[in-house]
């Protein structure tokens, strides 16, 4: 979509974007809900069984919901298996939104979705970042970075972690 019409959606969607950042970042900087959110319903159903089948996702959203990061989690067709993007900063908060590729089976699902949360921790446990480019800042320290694309060994030892937890069934007794 180009022309008037694209850019009145565009400010629009930053208006509504602006308007959850004034509701949900209170001047305490705790979130009004939950920090991670799923946007849709496969959004939902994949964080749900996810804390339900795999400790090392379910101890990923305990360290969020302690931070001042709110993620939205949603799914759709992608490029690639999941997707991390800086939203925006608010005073006392910042948003994330994860995008995770569908279709698939749930138990890939899953670990893309750990893979993506976990970069969500490290950048809940980096204060100074507040935009994309302070994302991409950070996975120049703590892991490595191209143009586009942030990565951590520590993500990439998620996913293969919470693949296992969900195929194997080994959430019983795992410690985070």
């Amino acid at each position: 979509m180009t022309g008037p019409t694209a850019t009145h959606t565009a400010h629009s969607a930053a208006w509504v974007l602006a308007l959850a950042v004034a509701v949900v970042c209170g001047s305490t900087g705790a979130a009004a809900a939950a920090h991670v959110r799923g946007a849709d319903a496969k959004a939902r159903l994949l964080l749900r069984d996810g804390a339900a089948r795999s400790a090392t996702l379910s101890g990923l959203l305990d360290a969020l919901e302690s931070s001042d990061v709110v993620v939205h989690v949603e799914t759709g067709a992608l490029d690639r298996p999941g997707r991390l993007l800086f939203v925006t900063a608010g005073p006392d908060c910042r948003f994330l939104r994860i995008s995770i590729k569908v279709p698939g089976r749930d138990a890939d699902l899953i670990a893309w979705l750990g893979h993506e949360l976990q970069h969500a921790v490290e950048i809940a446990a980096a204060p100074e970042v507040r935009d994309q480019n302070g994302v991409m800042d950070l996975y120049r320290r703590i892991g490595f970075a191209d143009r586009s694309t942030g990565e951590s060994k520590r993500a990439q030892d998620v996913w293969a972690r919470v693949r296992d937890e969900v195929r194997f069934g080994a959430r019983a007794g795992h410690d985070q």
